[in-house]
Formats: C-alpha cells, sequence, structure tokens
C-alpha cells in the first residue's frame, strides 16, 4: 500500500467506553468531526445519563451538558451487578460479536481492569484489528514499595495487556514513565494531550452571567480575592491544605482571601469542621457539586486556581481552569503540572503538604491583579495548545502509520 493511499484512507474505529463522561464526550464529537474517522462509541454502562449513584460522593451522578450528541454510538448491555466492583465491574459479550462484525480498522480501549476490555483486546486480536490503548496512571504520589504477590500479578497482567496492543497514547511525561513501567513497548507510545472540551467551555463562558451574580448568591463580598479548588472530596485530593493554608502566616492578615471549594465526597464534614475551628467559617465557601453550566461560572468569579492532590494523574478541572484565564497553584504530585503550569509565567508548583510554601504562593498573587490577568493568559494559551483536536490528529497519524506497515 503507498504512502498516498494510506494518507486518504479513511478508518473506521470503535471506542470501548466505560460509560458516557462530562470530559469525553466532546473528544468523541472532535473525533466524529475528524473526515478520517468513521467513529462509533461502544458504551459499556449508561452510568452519567440515568442518574445512577456515584459511591464516591454518594450522589446521583446526572450532567447538565449533553453527553450522547454529535457522534454515533450504542449501550452494549452489562451483565455484572457491581457497576463499581474493580474488574468485573464491566461483563459485556456482545462486545465480542460487535468487534467481530463491526468491520472496524481499529478499536480504543480505555484502560484495563475491566472484563470486558479484555473481552474487547482478544476480540480485537483474533479478528485482526488494530488496537489503541488510553489510560491514565501517575508515578507520582506515596507508594508502598513493599512487593507483594498481588503487585506482581498486576504487573505481569498489565504487561500483557499493553503489549498486546497497537498503540499507546500518553497524555503526559509521567503518564509515559507509568506506562513503561507496567510493560509498554516505548516504541508503540504516542502522545495525545490531556484535554477538556475546549469548544463547550468558550460557549458556557459566553453565555455565563456575570460573575458578580455568583459571588452575591454564595456570600463573597465583591472585593474578595477568590481562590477556587474543584474535585472530589477525598483523601487524595488533600481539600484540607487550601483551607489550612488561609491560616497560616501569610494569609491569616488577609481576610480578603476567600476560598471556594466545589465537589462531594467523604471528606466534607470533616472539611467543614475544620473551617470553624479555624475560625474560616465566612471565608471558606463548601458549595457541593456543581453541573458544568454552574461550575464555569464559578471559575470565572475566580482569580486563583489551587489543586492539593498527592496523587492525581491528569485532572480534568485545571485544564478547565487554563482554559478561563485562571492562574494555577499545583501540587507537584499532579501528573501533568510540567506540561501545563509554567512555574512563575502562569502560575507556581509547591511540594505537595508544604501548607507554608502554598499559602506563600497564593500570598504572592494576592495584591497583583494585573500579574494575575497575565498570568492567566499563559494558562489559556497553554490550555489552548492542549486542546482535543491536537489529540485527535495524533491519533490519525498514529492510525495511518499502522496501516502503512500493514
Amino acid at each position: 500500500m503507498s504512502d498516498e493511499t494510506v494518507s486518504h484512507r479513511t478508518h473506521r474505529v470503535a471506542v470501548i467506553a466505560l460509560h458516557p463522561i462530562q470530559y469525553q464526550a466532546g473528544l468523541w464529537r472532535e473525533m466524529a468531526s475528524q473526515p478520517k474517522l468513521d467513529v462509533r462509541v461502544l458504551y459499556l454502562d449508561s452510568i452519567g445519563v440515568d442518574g445512577s449513584i456515584e459511591p464516591v460522593t454518594g450522589r446521583p451522578v446526572k450532567w447538565d451538558v449533553p453527553l450522547l450528541e454529535g457522534y454515533s454510538h450504542e449501550f452494549v448491555p452489562n451483565w455484572s451487578p457491581w457497576v463499581w466492583t474493580a474488574l468485573v465491574h464491566r461483563v459485556n459479550p456482545r462486545l465480542l460479536s460487535l468487534i467481530w462484525r463491526g468491520g472496524y480498522s481499529a478499536i480504543v480501549v480505555h484502560g484495563y481492569v475491566t472484563l470486558s476490555n479484555w473481552l474487547a483486546l482478544a476480540a480485537a486480536r483474533v479478528r485482526g484489528t488494530r488496537v489503541v490503548f488510553r489510560g491514565e496512571g501517575t508515578l507520582l504520589g506515596p507508594r508502598s514499595t513493599r512487593r507483594t504477590p498481588g503487585k506482581a500479578f498486576a504487573r505481569m497482567f498489565s504487561a500483557l495487556f499493553l503489549k498486546a496492543c497497537d498503540a499507546i497514547a500518553y497524555s503526559c511525561e509521567d503518564n509515559r514513565q507509568y506506562l513503561l513501567s507496567r510493560g509498554a513497548p516505548a516504541e508503540r507510545l504516542f502522545p495525545m494531550p490531556c484535554a477538556v472540551d475546549n469548544r463547550l467551555l468558550a460557549e458556557l463562558a459566553e453565555s455565563a452571567s456575570d460573575p458578580a451574580n455568583f459571588r452575591a448568591h454564595h456570600g463573597i463580598p465583591p472585593s474578595a480575592v477568590v481562590v477556587i479548588s474543584v474535585g472530589q472530596l477525598i483523601e487524595r485530593k488533600r481539600m484540607q491544605d487550601a483551607i489550612e493554608a488561609l491560616a497560616a502566616p501569610p494569609l491569616r492578615g488577609l481576610p480578603e482571601v476567600h476560598l471556594v471549594i466545589i465537589g462531594n465526597g467523604p471528606e466534607r464534614e470533616r472539611l467543614e469542621a475544620q473551617a470553624r475551628a479555624l475560625g474560616l467559617e465566612g471565608r471558606v465557601h463548601l458549595l457541593g457539586f456543581l453541573g458544568q453550566r454552574p461550575l464555569v461560572e464559578a471559575l470565572l468569579a475566580s482569580d486563583l486556581f489551587v489543586i492539593g492532590s498527592s496523587e492525581d494523574p491528569s485532572p480534568k478541572a485545571l485544564s478547565e481552569a487554563l482554559f478561563l484565564g485562571l492562574p494555577a497553584i499545583c501540587s507537584d504530585r499532579v501528573g501533568t503540572c510540567p506540561e501545563l503550569v509554567e512555574h512563575g509565567r502562569n502560575g507556581f508548583s509547591f511540594p505537595c503538604g508544604n501548607l507554608m510554601q502554598l499559602a506563600s504562593r497564593i500570598a504572592e498573587l494576592v495584591p497583583h491583579r494585573e500579574r494575575r490577568r497575565e498570568m492567566g493568559k499563559e494558562s489559556r494559551r497553554i490550555a489552548k495548545q492542549n486542546d482535543f483536536a491536537a489529540g485527535v490528529e495524533a491519533m490519525v497519524r498514529k492510525l495511518d502509520e499502522l496501516e502503512g506497515r500493514r
């Protein structure tokens, strides 16, 4: 097959997705709009559109933005009664016939911790269909160095899965190193940047209400400098660090600094108690879960984004905040931090758990509105370079390359 023939060929691709997720829907739409791709998303469950309970937060999961528009999709029956249990949470035998009869030139699988991903891999290998892997993982964060049979078994199976794939996408350098450590062949890796739906964010920002309305609704003074943090209220997100930093010496004497925390989870009561104990009730605002529209309004009403996670491969809230023009102060345990936060240009990194450095970095930007604005412009520039279009183009190039080798 000539290079010219490959460059004009359309790739028929099946995407194997756990369930509809607001952070992925835009990617599927971008893939569907690419002339060289004929895409169909095969969902392994309907969580996200049916209001099912998410176990971490204990709340129904249902998003306020379109999740199923703009691309071809179908829901594959899930036989598993354990939809939140690793490995057996997706058991979809019909995948075998869909991949066998679908005439796909490639499938895209996300992760290897579900039985159905292994079924999809097996069907594709027998059928002669190319397999592209996408998965999140990080080498950062606290990890036990103790060797156990379970860990050895898990690494063996991850290596088996990755070595059976034709191409493996990584979102950042940390993710690349993680995949290599799990047995991924280096020559099959290709970059596909971590991204969010910049097009949707721009539309929501255009129609958002005045930031003053958001502040007034939540009792935040118009003149306040608002620090915002977004994520599930779970231990590894370390939301308590932002609250503690507000009471640290660099910020203790700055009552104009307010903290907004968005998200739900088991840590909420403890965080509320912490804010009361530190005398910060009027300056810490825990707003719970917000849909995509009110989340955009919250970010637009804020001055500075903070993420203090101890283990976080590619938090999408960071990418959203950057696109909406916020400087970011980011823990060094966030996988995408080196790519998305240029120290001193659009924000700062700090050692995870170092409250004094976190407080000092926030205090450094509080009195300088113009500097925050300039850093926010840099954030937006970086976010625009890491959009879905760039990732889809990288995937098409890889599929062309694979087809040329056939």
